[in-house]
Parts: structure tokens; C-alpha cells; sequence
């Protein structure tokens, strides 16, 4: 029998695919301005965070911790807060979902710092390793507006459900995901009893104005689709994601057992809603994998698989797709 396998670099809606390297424009799109990056205020309190140490809120240092687990640091945090999260495994989801919240930064120990020069998981290193292990929980959780993620490295997997590193719900609007090392997110749930799968980042019910940007994304599993970031949720959407930034990123080993693979995706209202403003430049995809039912997969590096108008995909190296 013959085994029919799909390759593409760059898959657009409603049903286009362009074989090749790369998606390029080189003006610029109407609407298409680059969003703003979440804002980092420092009005408010400074929250540090260390495994070892008596808490004593809010912490001025590693060595005089406020808090003992970042849940705590966040459920305790007033609008423009930084809490600063020290080396040391965390095992932990949070979820950031306080409706006061205007704004909130969360620095790891690494926060600033360029993701190629780091370890993952490494001593140095503030590491959060999901807990949840049977629900669709991320590791982080942004509900709030105005959320800076950075400095990371995270990691899930879980036992049965969705496996998520950082998700961004509607309410998270003018998120920061920036400089996190994410490795290892998978799920084993059966293609053929869930519709469970694996996405490192994950921007869902349609945030405006993310920035992903600088993040290491590698080794997310799953049996059915597997996604590097996704812009999501392709049925009953009523709400558009506009002007998200996904730049710079390395996107690597990203597999799925039964269906598709890709590097970053949006599949935002499949095709009832404009997601204008949407801006996918500089990232490195590599070593994609879609082995498919009866080894009938895809491989999608950059899938536009949504109403996108003005959609700007530059600059981007892909390769390896298998």
C-alpha cells in the first residue's frame, strides 16, 4: 500500500497551501502595526518567591522569600505587582484569574535573559513543572489583562486531557510570554477516545494584542494534533484575536502520533471571524513531525488556517519538516 504523507511549510485559508520555506510579504499590511507589549508597571509591589526560606510577605530577596510557591505571590498581588520567582523546581499551575488585576509581571530568575544561553530545567533556573495531571490545567494561567510571563522554563505532562504550557485566556488581553524555555508537554490520551492535545503556548476565546516573543519551544507530544503556539478554538467562536506578535521564537520537535503537527497555527473562528492584525516574523521552526492514522499525517510549519486579513508571515526559517 501506498503511504501518502502531506508536507507544508505554510498552510493558508480557506484551502491554499504554498509548498516551500516560507510565507513572505514585504509591505505592510493595512492594520497589521505591531501590538504593544503587555505593560510592566512599577507602581506597585515587589513579591519574592522561594521554595526554602521562612515567607515573610511581601520578601525583599531570594534570602528573605515572601512567599513559598508562586500561586501564593499571585494570590496576593494588587494590580502592577512583580513577582520574583528564584531558582528552584516548582511544582505548580497557575493560574492568574484575580478580576481586580490590571496588570501583573511575573520575572523568573532568568527574566531578561536571551533563551540560548540557558539550560533548560538548570540550576539556575526557575522551573514549574505541572501538577494537575487529569484536567486541561496550563502550567500558567493568564485570565487578567496586561500579564508579563518571563524567564521560565515549564514543563507538563499529564495522564490524561489536554497537556498546556501557558495559556491565554480572552481576559488576558496585552499578555507578555517572553525569554521562557518550554520542553516537554504531552499528553497520551487515545486518538480515538478524546480530543485531547499538546500546545506549548496556547491563546484562547480570542486575547488582543500578545506578544510571544524569544521563547524555546521544543519536544510537544501528543497523539492527535500537536501545536508549537495556537491561536485557538475553531467552533462557536464569536470573538476575533487581533494584533498578536509571535517573533523570534524557536519552535523544534513538535509530533504528532495520529494527525497533524505544527509550528504555529491559528484556527481562530475557522473562518467566521477576522483575526486582523496577526504578525508571525523571525521564528525558527525545525524538526516537525506528523506520522498520522495509517501513516496519513501533515506537517504544518505555519498553518493560517482562519480568517486573517493582513496577516504579515516573514523572515521565518523552516526546515526538517518529516
Amino acid at each position: 500500500m501506498q503511504t501518502l504523507r502531506r508536507t507544508v511549510a505554510v498552510l493558508i485559508f480557506p484551502a491554499i497551501a504554498y509548498l516551500g520555506a516560507a510565507c513572505e510579504r514585504t509591505d505592510t499590511p493595512t492594520g497589521a502595526a505591531l501590538p504593544p507589549a503587555a505593560l510592566q508597571l512599577s507602581s506597585g509591589d515587589d513579591r519574592w518567591v522561594n521554595l526554602v526560606g521562612v515567607p515573610n510577605p511581601p520578601g525583599s530577596s531570594c534570602i528573605d522569600p515572601g512567599y513559598n510557591s508562586i500561586g501564593a505571590a499571585v494570590a496576593a498581588s494588587t494590580s502592577g505587582d512583580i513577582i520574583h520567582v528564584c531558582a528552584g523546581m516548582y511544582n505548580e499551575n497557575v493560574v492568574i484569574n484575580n478580576v481586580s488585576l490590571t496588570s501583573l509581571t511575573l520575572l523568573g530568575a532568568q527574566a531578561g535573559t536571551p533563551v540560548a544561553t540557558r539550560a533548560f530545567g538548570g540550576p539556575l533556573e526557575s522551573t514549574v513543572k505541572g501538577s494537575m495531571l487529569m484536567v486541561d490545567a496550563p502550567v500558567f494561567q493568564i485570565a487578567v489583562p496586561n500579564v508579563t510571563i518571563d524567564g521560565f522554563s515549564v514543563t507538563n505532562t499529564v495522564a490524561s486531557g489536554s497537556a498546556i504550557g501557558i495559556g491565554v485566556k480572552v481576559a488576558g488581553s496585552g499578555a507578555l510570554v517572553t525569554n521562557n524555555i518550554i520542553d516537554g508537554v504531552f499528553t497520551p490520551d487515545p486518538f480515538t477516545m478524546t480530543s485531547s492535545s499538546a500546545q506549548a503556548i496556547y491563546l484562547q476565546q480570542g486575547p488582543d494584542n500578545v506578544v510571544i516573543s524569544g521563547n524555546a519551544i521544543s519536544n510537544v507530544r501528543s497523539i492527535r494534533s500537536a501545536k508549537g503556539v495556537f491561536i485557538g478554538d475553531a467552533t462557536g467562536s464569536t470573538d476575533p484575536s487581533l494584533n498578536v506578535l509571535i517573533q523570534g521564537n524557536s519552535i523544534s520537535d513538535v509530533t504528532s502520533d495520529s494527525r497533524g503537527s505544527y509550528g504555529v497555527t491559528i484556527n481562530r473562528g475557522n473562518g467566521t471571524v477576522a483575526n486582523s492584525g496577526l504578525v508571525i516574523q523571525g521564528n525558527t521552526i525545525q524538526r516537525l513531525t506528523g506520522l498520522g492514522v495509517s501513516h496519513v499525517g501533515w506537517v504544518h510549519a505555519i498553518g493560517l488556517e482562519a480568517d486573517a486579513p493582513g496577516v504579515l508571515v516573514r523572515e521565518n526559517s523552516i526546515r526538517n519538516l518529516v
